[in-house]
């Protein structure tokens, strides 16, 4: 599964999945923790996961993408 990390002085972006082209995008955040989720979507399936200070997530999200991958 592609995946990614970049620090910008103290913010740390992780990025999972693959998103070339999409028709939604989905954005969680909660500005008194600095912290935030962009959701990639195509025709209903998420295809990537950009996140900020939210590293459990990003590792959940990673591992749900491995399990849907064909063998």
């Amino acid at each position: 599964m592609p995946f990614f990390w970049s620090q910008h002085c103290d913010t740390v972006i992780d990025y999972v999945g693959d998103a070339e082209q999409w028709d939604r995008l989905d954005i969680d955040r909660d500005p008194a923790a600095h912290d935030c989720a962009a959701t990639y979507w195509r025709n209903g399936k998420r295809l990537a996961v950009a996140t900020v200070g939210r590293d459990l997530d990003n590792l959940r999200t990673e591992l749900a993408f491995e399990q849907e991958a064909p063998a």
